[in-house]
């Protein structure tokens, strides 16, 4: 029996979904245990904290850790005591670390797991990683992997919490990128995972000698895909300049480092599908679309494609030609059939889109805005004249700092404020915007309605001063 439908949750808004399995994937040592420690000591803060830009409520978490186990988890503890360092409102009484006694996970380990999940009411639980804790399953073949998937799915879905599940990158071949065919093993695994994220290497000479990595969200079942961006690992020496306090800060990726080609592919698939609802695509001329958009050649554009039609879910209707060979093709579905399979756009936010605009578009929001109204209109839901904007007229976009992009990101949300609340998929997915947000929330300028509204504080009657720096803390 099917019970109450219950809103979707985040563990990171718009990012990672509570209750569900999401995977990071990278290769070797590029940080997959930095920035995931990072998270839940960020969650272990009493006032929750900021996590790539992101905020993120207070909250128990659990770190499995099979990937390198001695017994007591140093290499996990080491990071987390460099966060401690950082922010030293944190507490470790917040975090479980945990070691399976005997190699991977039996069935009786992920019972405890959720016993443990469920007593802490942990909002994270972390499995590092997803070949360590199945080392028993041949994870290129689908039938050995369903059966700890669905395990991982259960256990997320009883106690609510984000199951976050690291895995490898299979090695580049010639003219890839790592990641452009995303985690390592059969599709079972980014099937049954509702967020699949990756985690890349910026070399050093193309972000000023930094330490820097670049995610890429390559699935999002339930929000709005986040553009690539960057994070950069920011140190501060301790008194013997040795590592002391870690940092995860934003980072304004190169524009080559933006978009792989397998990226530019899958989007392009997918927005020529949703532009032409109802219309049936071949598959080949489908890869035509992939080869095109991503600049890429054939062998590279058959995972996006792949990965493009998973993401389509629901929306997506295939069907088989009586012909020779059994050719299939491929059709996102008219509105009468999909039913809320197609983005929308909520009824409340239609006074952003109507009449005069009172600002320009910047070139961070062409996309977005542009992808919304072509979804808009496509599905008939609405008529939508002029898009949401960020920069105010008589601007360059192309010359704006980051404090100017932050001061512009608040002046649109506040406006559209004026008309009522709005959701956060209303504005562009961009790093200003998230910035903005929180700043907002943290000055006390808005409230947070939702896990996805927002409202103006009824105190508030300024807007926040563009000289308001961004800083993790």
């Amino acid at each position: 029996m099917i019970g109450p439908l219950r809103p979707i949750q985040f563990a990171v808004p718009d990012f990672i979904p509570a209750a569900f399995v999401s995977f990071l994937g990278a290769r070797e040592g590029v940080g997959k245990t930095t920035m995931l420690t990072g998270l839940l000591w960020q969650l272990s803060r009493p006032n929750g904290g900021e996590w790539l830009g992101m905020r993120v409520k207070t909250g128990s978490s659990i770190y499995v850790n099979t990937d390198a186990p001695d017994g007591e988890s140093r290499s996990v503890r080491h990071w987390l005591e460099k966060h401690r360092a950082a922010y030293p409102d944190g507490s470790v009484e917040r975090i479980y670390v945990l070691e399976p006694e005997n190699s991977g996970l039996s069935s009786q380990d992920l019972i405890d797991l959720e016993q443990l999940a469920r007593d802490t009411e942990a909002r994270v639980i972390v499995i590092d990683s997803y070949m360590g804790a199945f080392p028993a399953s041949d994870s290129n073949r689908l039938e050995q992997t369903m059966i700890p998937m669905q395990s991982l799915v259960k256990l997320a879905a009883k106690t609510g919490a984000a199951v976050i599940v690291t895995d490898h990158l299979p090695k580049r071949a010639a003219g890839e990128r790592d990641g452009d065919r995303g985690i390592m093993g059969s599709v079972a695994k980014s099937a049954q995972a509702r967020a699949v994220i990756l985690l890349t290497r910026i070399p050093p000479k193309d972000c000023e000698g930094k330490t820097a990595v670049r995610l890429e969200v390559t699935k999002q079942s339930y929000a709005q895909h986040l553009e690539p961006f960057g994070v950069v690992l920011r140190v501060t020496p301790d008194e013997e300049n040795a590592l002391g306090a870690v940092y995860l800060e934003p980072f304004e990726l190169p524009d080559e480092a933006t978009h792989t080609g397998k990226y530019r592919a899958q989007q392009g698939v997918i927005q020529a599908m949703r532009l032409s609802v109802g219309e049936w695509f071949s598959r080949s001329a489908l890869l035509q679309i992939a080869v095109r958009s991503g600049n890429i050649g054939e062998r590279q554009a058959a995972p996006a494609l792949h990965a493009a039609l998973g993401e389509l879910g629901d929306a997506l209707e295939e069907r088989t030609l009586k012909e020779r060979g059994s050719p299939k093709e491929y059709r996102v579905k008219p509105l009468e059939v999909s039913g809320d399979s197609l983005p929308t756009v909520p009824p409340e936010s239609a006074s952003l889109w109507d009449g005069e605009p009172e600002f320009i578009k910047s070139s961070e929001a062409v996309q977005y805005a542009n992808d919304l109204m072509h979804t808009a209109i496509a599905s008939n839901q609405g008529n939508f004249q002029t898009p949401v904007c960020a920069v105010p007229a008589n601007s360059d976009p192309t010359s704006l700092s980051l404090l100017d992009k932050d001061a512009t990101a608040h002046e649109a949300i506040l406006t559209a404020l004026e008309n009522g609340t709005v959701r956060r998929a209303d504005f562009p997915q961009t790093r200003a915007f998230r910035r903005a947000f929180s700043q907002l929330v943290e000055a006390n300028q808005i409230i947070q309605a939702d896990s996805k509204t927002y409202a103006r504080a009824a105190r508030a009657l300024e807007p926040v001063p563009g000289e308001v720096a961004y800083d993790l803390e």
